[in-house]
């Protein structure tokens, strides 16, 4: 990474801070975010800053007082063309067969964003994979079909929900029905 690469990155990095329950808090870009934003670059090994100036932070496996996935494995498919966004990015990566993502974070209502494009070349018709998703134990998504929700592959989805984490854990599970699930980028906003 070249100097002005890392100085970009760094100057647009989330400060992150260990509260004293051992759970990340946050600030972005000098904003509060009343006391958590977490995005994830699902299946990238970079962090990476979007249009609007919002970093994504790179995937990881996850470790308890932290954030991560369980299980799955992650791929970058390179310089594909994703139709439907301006975030291409975010949706060339992926995180596949995994069981849930595991975020501590502060007790609250949070607004939890997922993104997902069917990026593998041999999925190309609605049906080829499907998966269910859960959000704390609350399924929100019984057939979750990138390509049938999209109308094609290569495009982005994008599914928003609400949710609460009165324990200061959110736990977004993956059920597979047909194929393994697949995810490419998390949003996790404190409401105020």
């Amino acid at each position: 990474m070249n100097r002005v690469m890392f100085s970009a990155v760094f100057a647009g990095a989330v400060a992150l801070a260990l509260t004293t329950a051992g759970c990340v808090s946050g600030q972005a870009r000098g904003k509060t975010c009343d006391g958590f934003a977490l995005r994830i670059h699902c299946g990238s090994e970079k962090a990476w800053i979007d249009p609007r100036g919002n970093v994504w932070q790179a995937d990881r496996t996850f470790e308890e007082g932290k954030w991560g996935a369980v299980d799955g494995e992650m791929v970058d498919r390179g310089n594909i063309q994703i139709d439907g966004t301006d975030m291409e990015p975010i949706y060339r990566t992926e995180h596949y067969g995994m069981s849930a993502y595991k975020i501590c974070c502060p007790p609250g209502k949070y607004n939890v964003t997922l993104h997902f494009a069917e990026t593998y070349d041999q999925i190309t018709a609605a049906g080829e994979r499907v998966f269910a998703i859960a959000i704390n134990g609350k399924e929100v998504v019984s057939d979750m079909d990138p390509v049938k929700m999209a109308g094609k592959p290569c495009k982005a989805v994008v599914k928003p929900f609400e949710t609460e984490a009165p324990e200061g854990m959110l736990v977004i599970a993956f059920t597979e029905k047909e194929e393994s699930p697949e995810i490419n980028g998390i949003e996790i906003i404190r409401q105020p």
